[in-house]
Order: C-alpha cells, then sequence, then structure tokens
C-alpha cells in the first residue's frame, strides 16, 4: 500500500489526515506500507507524529515501512 502526502503536513493537516490514513491502512492491513512525502513542504510535530504513528503500527504487525 502506499499513502502519498504532499503541500504541509501541519497540525491542522494532520488533525484531518490521521483518522482517514489509520483507516485505509487498518482496511488494507498491508505487509507493506510506502509512505511517499516527497512533495510535502513543510513539517510539523503533529504531521512527524503522523508518520511515526503509521511506521509504529507497521512495526506491531510486523510489517515492512518504507
Amino acid at each position: 500500500m502506499r499513502l502519498a502526502f504532499q503541500g504541509t503536513l501541519n497540525v491542522a493537516a494532520a488533525q484531518q489526515l490521521w483518522p482517514e490514513a489509520m483507516r485505509k491502512v487498518a482496511e488494507c492491513d498491508p505487509s507493506l506500507l510506502q509512505v511517499d512525502a516527497r512533495d510535502v513542504e513543510s513539517l510539523d510535530a503533529a504531521g512527524m507524529a503522523l508518520l511515526f504513528k503509521l511506521r509504529a503500527r507497521q512495526q506491531e504487525r510486523q510489517g515492512e515501512f518504507r
């Protein structure tokens, strides 16, 4: 599964994206989760927390995160 983020990944964006991203990942339960952040222009602690949570979820399920 591949998730792509773009623009600003700050507290406002993370609040909006977090539930949807976690729902999609839970539904697919991928063995590999690829996060494409090449088009992210700025990132704050909340955006980073979202990425860390996605990585932690994969690790809990013995999945791969890239």
